[in-house]
């Protein structure tokens, strides 16, 4: 049965969508009012995702070079715009395991084909999608050039005037810091300009305090967030979650209302199964936080080997208060990005992803779940699309406007919260008291046969119990937080309101080296230990130090 579409005003241009995937681009365009005739891909679960939410349109099923360009015209005749995402694999940046750009592979030489199609078709325009890396420069037989220039100079001659910029979709309305390059040609007689995000900030998480002075100096709206986009759909609890569950009764943004349009139910809010090798890590991993986070001691081999700035959203837990990072192709495996949820210990469900996408959520995927991911991930987000589509068409025929999304405001604060009561309430909570580095520690102790007291102030005006009192040999054991107590080794400034957070950890320093100076003027020696540590190390450094005082 055909999925559920909400209503589309037709503008009378027409668009062909090669590379098609699960229909991002159509999705976009034909929410502008364009009509999608033709669509074309090879991947069998892509192409039935794609009919069953575009009915209208002609999908083949097949790779682009078992097409001549002139079969191409025959089928697809007069068309406005020619569409086009070819695979971007071979030119991301992101897990590389082969030469980059290389020419050799059959998936790196696609978009030549989609080139001789609009040679032949010489549509009104086009709009090739690619990851930033194909603008990179790449090796020929005959000079070191980008094939992005070859692209321009080719259409330039046959009487296109052509344009590339990278966007980056949160811009957009998209709650997602996804940077893809459009390319876009329009013939001479027209006159076309990317479409400005009525959105502004930064995909740097150190750079947010000055992305945030440009948007207030621009007037723009902050970043969609992870909460914005899928704050209210339920949590899955225990389980891995439902294909089809109902909506709970929640507070909604903007976003999730627009997301909900022509929808009673969610579809597809299931993840994958657990993984047991990463699964008790998470605690380590708060919002925002990495691989980074977990104690060293505790991390899996094939981290042991990386530096501190290599890979730095693997492992990753989205914030909710910020905007999620791109979504790949394999947004369910948690090892791989950062893609565990904000508030649970598992990886994003198809529909979270799809959210984060700006798929609404009447769109409906065909295939396994990694199937689902792949076809989520290479989309060109619906939303960014829209954008594109709105400014092609204003640019081909200025009296048939084309409908552009909606501006969407976010409910959610970038920033993180004051320290006003309800801070400190939760800032308590976070009892600093019998952590698990502690536990492991005195574990480790007692089964040296060395015996202690917990929590203890030995002395008045002490500002904070002693985690690990050594009476008779004066020895007091602090157990730190890397974050809370400026580790030299994991500090890192936070992604925003980063000066409130450096005076707050700096105040804290302070506290402890009071603390540390009131307690050996009075005799105790004072030995601090990073959570980081391997606990039988740092119990074997204690159990010395108690040894030679007694």
């Amino acid at each position: 049965m055909p999925t559920r579409r909400a209503p589309r005003s037709s503008i009378g241009l027409t668009a062909i969508d090669l590379f098609c995937g699960a229909g991002g681009l159509t999705e976009g365009f034909r929410n502008a009012g364009f009509d999608v005739t033709f669509a074309l891909d090879a991947d069998r679960d892509s192409c039935e995702t794609y009919k069953r939410n575009h009915p209208d349109t002609k999908v083949e099923c097949a790779p682009i070079e078992e097409w001549s360009p002139a079969e191409f015209a025959s089928i697809v005749g007069q068309v406005d715009v020619v569409l086009g995402g070819p695979s971007c694999q071979g030119f991301s940046t992101h897990g590389r395991r082969e030469k980059w750009g290389d020419l050799r592979l059959k998936r790196n030489r696609l978009w030549r084909h989609m080139l001789g199609v609009i040679d032949e078709v010489r549509p009104a325009a086009f709009l090739i999608e690619n990851v930033p890396g194909f603008t990179l420069k790449v090796d020929s037989k005959n000079a070191s050039r980008r094939k992005v220039d070859a692209i321009e100079e080719h259409f330039r001659a046959l009487g296109y005037d052509v344009q590339r910029r990278i966007l980056l979709a949160a811009d957009f309305g998209v709650p997602q810091l996804r940077r893809r390059v459009f390319l876009v040609g329009v013939r001479d007689e027209f006159v076309f300009h990317f479409p400005e995000g009525a959105h502004l900030g930064g995909w740097r998480r150190d750079t947010q305090e000055i992305w945030e002075t440009r948007r207030l100096e621009a007037g723009k709206l902050r970043h969609l967030t992870c909460a914005d986009a899928i704050g209210d759909l339920p949590l899955l609890g225990a389980t891995s979650g439902n294909h089809v569950t109902t909506y709970p009764d929640t507070q909604r943004s903007s976003y999730a209302v627009l997301m909900r349009e022509g929808s009673r139910k969610i579809f597809d809010h299931e993840s994958s199964s657990s993984w047991p090798t990463y699964a008790p890590l998470f605690q380590y991993i708060p919002e925002g936080g990495t691989w980074r986070d977990i104690p060293p001691h505790l991390l899996p081999d094939r981290f042991r080997g990386m530096r501190r700035t290599d890979s730095t959203n693997l492992l990753g837990r989205l914030d909710s208060a910020r905007p999620a990072y791109t979504i790949t192709t394999q947004f369910n495996n948690i090892s791989s990005g950062c893609f565990i949820h904000p508030l649970e210990d598992r990886s994003l469900t198809i529909r979270e992803g799809a959210r984060l996408q700006s798929f609404p959520d009447r769109y409906r995927f065909v295939g396994s779940i990694s199937s689902r991911c792949r076809q989520i991930g290479n989309a060109v987000p619906p939303l960014l699309a829209q954008h594109l589509a709105a400014s092609l068409a204003d640019a081909i025929d200025p009296t048939r406007p084309a409908r552009a999304p909606r501006t969407l405001a976010s409910t959610h604060s970038s920033e993180p919260a004051p320290p006003d009561e309800a801070t400190r309430r939760r800032m308590r909570s976070q009892a600093r008291a019998d952590t698990k580095p502690e536990t492991a520690i005195r574990t480790a102790l007692f089964h040296r046969g060395l015996r202690f007291r917990k929590n203890v102030k030995p002395i008045r005006g002490l500002r904070r119990e002693v985690d690990i009192l050594f009476g008779p040999s004066k020895v007091a054991v602090f157990v730190d937080g890397c974050f809370w107590h400026g580790c030299p080794e994991h500090s890192r400034a936070t992604k925003s309101n980063t000066r409130w957070w450096a005076d707050k950890i700096a105040h804290n320093k302070e506290r402890d080296t009071q603390t540390t100076t009131l307690l050996e003027a009075l005799g105790y020696e004072v030995i601090r230990v990073w959570e980081h540590e391997d606990p039988e190390a740092a119990a074997d450094r204690i159990d010395e130090r108690v040894t030679e005082r007694r």
